[in-house]
């Protein structure tokens, strides 16, 4: 790999480095964040919030007991990326913040995608947060102030019931974020995000409290032998047939004085 000490401090702090460009890395860092590191799977018990659930009793009389059901099943997930740098850009005096942004900056817009969607899950990755929920009515309201907080009452409304007293979280395009942050009130009790993942008209709204997430171990490589095909989505090389096909384009990082690297992140 050579004398590319910027990698080292990369991989250190990138979880935390990640959260200011992705809204979905600060949300999931809202909620229970379990370890994926060395199993195969992690079981979400539920137990959801009800009067019922706790009784007052008398003494030395039986307590009530309650059975907490798998909610669901956590299994990993990996989200990955490759990015081509070219030796002068990591030799260089400001190697570190060209490799910090490329990698922080693809992860985040990848991470935000598939925690923002409405996508089912697959075999590649997990649904996103939006995947079953049915979009609100916006209100047609003509003050654009009384209709924001009538669209925010919505969509905070229909998670409300498993928010606690956590603050919920609101996540919109950046514009759309911008506009909340300037208008609504000093004191509304929410925390406002931004992404470029959610399309300009949406507004979505999480509870903390009823979201959690599994992370497992960063790894940061890097090569100068490597051959890629360079093009998204990417495709094997060589596919096995009478005759072989050969995707294209393909690049040596070698021929071409170039050093791939590679983002690996377990994450469900």
């Amino acid at each position: 790999m050579g004398n590319f000490s910027p990698l080292r401090t990369v991989v250190a702090d990138f979880i935390e480095a990640l959260a200011p460009a992705s809204a979905g890395a600060a949300l999931l860092g809202q909620g229970l964040q379990v370890t994926l590191d060395g199993v195969a799977s992690v079981s979400c018990p539920a137990f959801l919030a009800a009067a019922g659930n706790v009784g007052w009793v008398t003494e030395a009389a039986p307590i009530p007991v309650r059975q907490l059901n798998v909610l669901a099943m956590l299994t990993p997930d990996k989200l990955a990326v490759l990015c081509a740098l070219s030796h002068e850009m990591l030799s260089g005096s400001n190697a570190e913040a060209f490799v910090r942004d490329a990698l922080t900056q693809s992860a985040a817009q990848a991470l935000d995608t598939a925690v923002l969607d409405a996508n089912a899950s697959t075999t590649a990755r997990p649904a996103g947060l939006r995947y079953g929920i049915s979009a609100s009515t916006a209100s047609a309201l003509t003050d654009r102030t009384e209709a924001m907080l009538a669209d925010i009452a919505t969509v905070a409304g229909g998670v409300a019931a498993v928010a606690g007293n956590a603050l919920i979280v609101l996540v919109a395009n950046p514009v759309r974020a911008m506009t909340l942050r300037l208008r609504a009130p000093r004191d509304l009790p929410v925390t406002v995000l931004a992404s470029s993942a959610v399309a300009a008209g949406d507004l979505i709204a999480v509870a903390p409290p009823a979201l959690v997430s599994a992370l497992g171990n960063v790894r940061i490589e890097a090569s100068r032998d490597s051959t890629e095909h360079m093009f998204d989505p990417a495709e094997a090389i060589s596919v096995p047939g009478s005759p072989n096909v050969i995707s294209a384009p393909i690049r040596s990082m070698w021929q071409t004085d170039t050093v791939s690297l590679r983002l690996i992140m377990t994450a469900t």
